[in-house]
């Protein structure tokens, strides 16, 4: 803090505790809230030691506060305020001391629109609290709230934002910039329930863009951080607070200008910039780590075992992992919370949840994509909802194979005939089938098929969905109504060319439509394996058996308002009969084929997806996947076998020896196999004498 201005120290609880607050060992009377201001800090008390105890309890560990130094840099700071939600509008004081560049006298600006000279108070500060000749100018589609919270400097700055909605740009433009290379620090903490892709551009002498996945105040709030954009590429966004740029000079005319937007739609408000930083003639911070491989979604059987590992470039990193967006700690039966791979033994209920890791050096920080980890029966038709193998020869009936499920229903053409697995269903474009109702998911959703669409086919094409009209949130909400839960479908995302098809998938979660889409056109004419994994973190979707997209998504998936399920077109109801008929206006129908498609009310793994896509290649149905669970290992004891297949029984040779974690076993029983068995894994196994020493952990 700046000298002879108070500092603020806060504690979180994990429950309803008294708490009391402590100076230089001292109880602090009346000093027992979550949080203690100081009296003004000076020279004379700056050495004050503060603690706060759960009473009886435990005692933090001991906090100063400390005089803030400016530095020598100058920097021109702005906050946007917001409105409208969430806990704005919110200004930061005069003597907070906030941002990645820390620094005082932060410019408070009001309004989604303005010029910085037609400000309450006109003139902008630098952070050495002396007037500036820089001016700023703004536009962008309105303010908001991002619902980080007042109670800190750093809650402050980011709790108000200028929003840019979908397709609509959002500017702010510094004039009169002062020559020199700068840095441009945009803070980027989003609305609450809002999942957005957005670029972030600054222009100046040049250009340069970084495509975020932003993160938003619920990813936000339960461990706070900043994590820096980087990436240059759209296909490969990572999910950001902040973006950085280095070396920015200003345009011949001296202005500098950061701009942003959206592509995502829905019930979006806007991607959000809560705060700029102009850093002058700053020094470059250098490459921060960079993820180039995210943790997988990984399952087990109760008491087995999760390892979720993370892959990063960059120099002196440490990592932090985190389950529900909080911090992790080693103990118990969880292990490498700040290592590259988490480990968690003897896996229960308790411990699914949604994971990720932060990884950080001195240049920066990057958060993994969320991943879930669960516990699985390792049974292909567990929580299966409907299943359709379409090997029907006559007739407008399909049999759905999920039990206690009812028979699908064909309207049009019934046509059934060879394909990918025995008979599969032929759709002739004014031909579709309905199930009149099913099992709905709650927050996990996944589907599968082989499909074929016809070459020559153009525009949106509906393969699987629970929809009534374009895919719609419900409550007049979003673009359609009533809700739908999912589509599966093909679209058109090229407006020059309507017949690049890509494979898509989008389910209602919440206030969002969160999709995927196949960045590579889709093959016409050929009968491939297609399908989708919601496992409550990421929606993934593959194509012949590897992940060709994924999208962040937290909320459950919405409880739908239509019953039913639709294979092959969109489908509205007609307005004299409530009777489903094919939209009006964009029916959006299949010509090809459809084999083998099944819905599942929970995530499938890409280990399923592998199988299934392996079965079906070998002309085999996915009912005919057998899974193999993981052995659980319970009690410290040697397991011997005469072969390597087992079976394996208790082995009386070894000798186990519990304190030191070590089993030892002789050598000299030729055609005998050993493993041990133990809640633990094993570290080494080393030949001693006549020994063999197994250790285990």
């Amino acid at each position: 803090m700046l000298q002879d201005s108070s500092a603020t120290f806060f504690v979180i609880l994990n429950g309803p505790w008294p708490i009391q607050w402590n100076k230089n060992g001292k109880p602090i009377s009346g000093a027992t809230a979550t949080s203690y201001t100081t009296p003004p800090v000076t020279p004379a008390n700056a050495a004050d030691v503060y603690t706060a105890e759960i009473v009886g309890c435990e005692v933090t560990n001991p906090v100063k506060a400390t005089i803030f130094t400016p530095a020598a840099v100058k920097s021109i700071a702005l906050n946007f305020h917001g409105g409208g939600a969430n806990g704005a509008p919110t200004d930061l004081n005069p003597t907070d001391i906030a941002g990645l560049q820390p620094q005082a006298y932060w410019n408070n600006l009001a309004g989604g629109s303005g010029d910085s000279d037609s400000q309450a108070t006109p003139g902008l500060l630098y952070s050495d609290n002396q007037p500036s000749t820089v001016t700023v100018t703004w536009a962008s589609s309105g303010e908001w709230g991002s619902g980080t919270g007042s109670a800190s400097s750093t809650q402050r700055l980011l709790n108000g934002l200028l929003q840019s909605a979908p397709a609509t740009p959002g500017l702010i433009t510094f004039n009169n910039v002062p020559a020199g290379e700068h840095t441009v620090i945009v803070y980027t903490v989003g609305i609450p329930l809002q999942f957005q892709d957005a670029d972030y551009t600054v222009t100046g002498l040049t250009a340069s863009t970084v495509y975020t996945t932003v993160m938003n105040a619920d990813q936000y709030n339960p461990a706070p951080g900043f994590f820096r954009g980087t990436s240059t590429d759209p296909k490969a966004r990572t999910l950001a607070s902040f973006v950085r740029f280095d070396k920015v000079k200003a345009a011949a005319d001296g202005s500098i200008t950061v701009g942003w937007t959206t592509i995502t739609t829905g019930f979006d408000r806007g991607a959000p910039v809560n705060a700029v930083q102009l850093v002058l003639n700053a020094p470059p911070a250098g490459n921060p780590p960079v993820i180039t491989l995210n943790p997988q979604p990984t399952v087990t059987i109760a008491g087995g075992k999760i390892d979720l590992s993370v892959t990063a470039t960059g120099d002196n990193l440490t990592y932090q992992w985190r389950k529900g967006g909080k911090n992790l700690s080693d103990g118990g039966h969880v292990s490498g919370a700040t290592t590259a791979k988490l480990t968690i033994n003897a896996f229960s209920a308790e411990d699914e949840a949604v994971y990720n890791v932060a990884v950080f050096n001195a240049a920066g920080s990057a958060l993994s994509k969320n991943v879930s980890a669960g516990l699985s029966t390792y049974k292909i038709d567990d929580a299966l909802a409907a299943y359709f193998k379409f090997d029907e020869t006559s007739g407008s009936s399909a049999a759905n194979a999920a039990a206690g499920g009812k028979a699908g229903e064909v309207t049009g053409s019934a046509a059934w005939g060879a394909a990918k697995i025995a008979n599969g269903l032929t759709l002739d474009g004014s031909t579709y089938l309905t199930l009149p109702t099913y099992t709905k998911a709650g927050r996990e959703l996944s589907g599968s098929a082989w499909v074929k669409v016809n070459a020559g086919a153009s525009g949106n094409i509906a393969i699987a969905r629970n929809a009534e009209r374009a895919l719609g949130l419900g409550l007049g909400v979003g673009p359609g109504t009533p809700a739908g839960q999912f589509e599966l479908s093909l679209v058109a995302p090229n407006l020059d060319d309507p017949t690049e098809e890509h494979l898509s998938v989008a389910i209602g979660a919440g206030p969002n439509i969160a999709r995927a889409t196949d960045p590579t056109p889709f093959k016409l004419g050929n009968l491939q394996h297609v399908a989708f994994s919601a496992d409550g973190a990421q929606l993934r979707l593959y194509v012949s058996g590897v992940e060709v997209a994924s999208r962040d998504y937290s909320a459950a998936i919405n409880p739908p308002d239509i019953q039913y399920l639709t294979v092959g077109a969109w489908l509205m109801k007609e307005p004299d009969t409530a009777n489903l008929i094919l939209d009006d206006t964009n029916p959006n129908t299949l010509t090809g084929q459809v084999d083998d498609l099944a819905l599942w009310n929970r995530g499938i793994s890409a280990e399923e997806v592998g199988l299934i896509y392996t079965a079906g290649s070998a002309g085999k149905a996915l009912s005919t996947v057998v899974e193999t669970p993981p052995v659980v290992i319970t009690g410290a004891s040697l397991l011997g076998a005469d072969v390597v297949a087992g079976p394996y029984t208790a082995d009386a040779t070894g000798v186990v020896n519990a304190a030191a974690k070590t089993i030892t076993v002789p050598v000299g029983k030729p055609n005998r196999y050993f493993r041990v068995s133990g809640s633990a894994k094993i570290t080494s196994v080393a030949l001693q004498g006549a020994n063999i020493v197994i250790t285990y952990q």
